[in-house]
């Protein structure tokens, strides 16, 4: 396995098209769905993404009957299936490996318990791996501490058309990232289920089951739309067309066209997909808040510190407990780098302007992918950047240092 990735860049002036993976949240939603559907409709295009492929093995294993699932790193699998297990009610072990075993589950387990799920820790009170030894899930009303993780609320929200009774969830903490709830009431509704968000915190859930058949589309990953909106704000020259990028998608992740505006990031769209140029005009100064786009977070403060941007960066506390602590690992390479920054994780993040970034540099990428992905694109302001573990990227975006040799960065392996 190639240990570390040099990346040298050599501009190519002009328009490039890129492919962007298809969406892992919606693939990972719509696999559930499927699951508990009964298997009545097709999922076309579903990502290549490893948490994807991990997903789908998963579910393909669980119903062979095997006794242990390994989800090996895959949070999002992790999560989805506590709830799909719990209402399966078959006998199984649900571990992982690495970070996820370090990752906290109690607020869904705990649910899951109090609607009728026999589960238990086979380790660590709040952690991987866990056994689920049946019980019969009820629906009724329920409340759940989502400060963690939306996927929680994600998680019961799918299971809940299968339940005996009608389930209505109440949200006891508003740090939960709206908009990937609303994205699963959304593939929910596609899929014949009946749920609605209310005003009060409240979501209701009717027990009416799946009723779809057919073939479901996927849409292209927003997230990975990242770093491309970083290379457009370090490399004006740059211009990219994000094929069949939809600004009308409910991924929450689409709030980059926000987020860049700031680093002059212009986008149009257009029949093929989202047109991405630089109009210049970068703030000095900029604000943004990540309650509902976490996932973004790590692009858009690593660019504005790359572009001398005073930056005040909310709601980063969900980074946390991401594939590794995002929030910590995104301040040491900062730090590493001569950038300015303070805070805490429930404070946000301040970051300063410097004069210039250092010619070269090695990031440590954490095992996370994110980490990654936000970091590459400083590659076209350096004389070379060195990406440790490289491969951490196949997490979401398996074809990322392919579609960087498009526009001219060299890519160089070592063990």
């Amino acid at each position: 396995m190639m240990n570390r990735l040099i990346l040298t860049y050599r501009p190519i002036p002009s328009k490039v098209s890129i492919q962007l993976p298809y969406s892992k949240s919606i693939s990972n939603r719509l696999l559930i769905i499927q699951a508990l559907a009964g298997d009545t409709f097709e999922i076309a295009h579903l990502s290549d993404a490893d948490d994807t492929r991990v997903m789908a093995e998963a579910i393909r294993r669980y119903e062979e009957g095997f006794d242990v699932i390994n989800v090996a790193e895959a949070g999002t699998a992790a999560r989805f299936l506590t709830a799909y297990f719990a209402l399966r009610a078959k006998p199984v072990i649900l571990t992982g490996s690495g970070n996820l075993l370090r990752r906290p589950i109690s607020a869904l387990v705990n649910t899951l318990r109090s609607m009728g799920a026999m589960i238990e820790y086979l380790d660590t009170p709040d952690r991987l791996p866990l056994h689920f030894k049946g019980g019969q899930l009820h629906g009724g009303n329920i409340q759940i501490n989502a400060d963690i993780s939306s996927q929680f609320v994600s998680a019961l929200l799918m299971i809940a058309p299968m339940l005996p009774d009608p389930l209505n969830i109440h949200l006891i903490n508003q740090e939960v990232s709206m908009p990937y709830v609303d994205l699963t009431i959304q593939c929910m509704r596609r899929c014949g289920a009946k749920a609605r968000r209310l005003k009060n915190n409240m979501i209701e859930v009717d027990n009416s089951g799946y009723n779809f058949s057919g073939s479901i589309a996927m849409e292209p990953d927003w997230s990975s739309a990242a770093p491309w909106f970083a290379i457009s704000a370090l490399q004006p020259s740059s211009e990219f067309l994000l094929e069949n990028l939809d600004m009308n998608s409910l991924q929450a992740d689409k709030l980059l066209i926000e987020a860049f505006k700031p680093m002059g990031v212009v986008t149009t769209s257009t029949h093929e997909g989202l047109l991405l140029k630089w109009r210049g005009g970068v703030a000095k100064e900029m604000y943004f808040d990540f309650r509902n786009c976490p996932d973004i977070a790590l692009s858009v403060i690593v660019t504005a510190a790359a572009l001398n941007i005073d930056g005040v960066f909310a709601n980063l506390s969900t980074l946390r407990f991401k594939e590794t602590d995002r929030y910590q690992a995104l301040k040491e390479q900062l730090l590493r780098l001569g950038i300015d920054c303070a805070g805490k994780p429930h404070e946000g993040l301040i970051i300063r302007n410097r004069a210039s970034f250092p010619p070269s540099a090695t990031i440590f990428t954490y095992h996370d992918h994110r980490m990654a992905l936000a970091f590459a694109p400083l590659a076209c302001i350096m004389d070379y950047l060195i990406i440790l573990e490289p491969q951490v990227i196949n997490k979401s975006y398996p074809s990322f240092w392919e579609h960087l040799g498009q526009i001219g960065i060299q890519l160089e392996y070592f063990d």
